[in-house]
């Protein structure tokens, strides 16, 4: 019966760590989106902005011939 409980108490402690680690993963991992959507932010603003300065210098360069 002892071993029996002792078992129960190792798989509990098992059960436990993986718990604590699944966690700690989706932490990581939603932290690793959050890094990624300001990258992408960051680039589509940056791209947005070059491609919008050459359209309306474009324009601009039109409107002056």
């Amino acid at each position: 019966m002892s071993g029996e409980t002792h078992n129960e108490n190792q798989n509990q402690n098992q059960n436990q760590n993986q718990n604590e680690n699944e966690n700690h993963d989706a932490g990581y991992v939603t932290e690793r989106w959050k890094i990624k959507g300001t990258a992408w932010r960051v680039f589509f603003c940056v791209f947005g902005t070059y491609v919008f300065l050459n359209v309306v210098g474009m324009l601009g360069a039109h409107a002056q011939k």
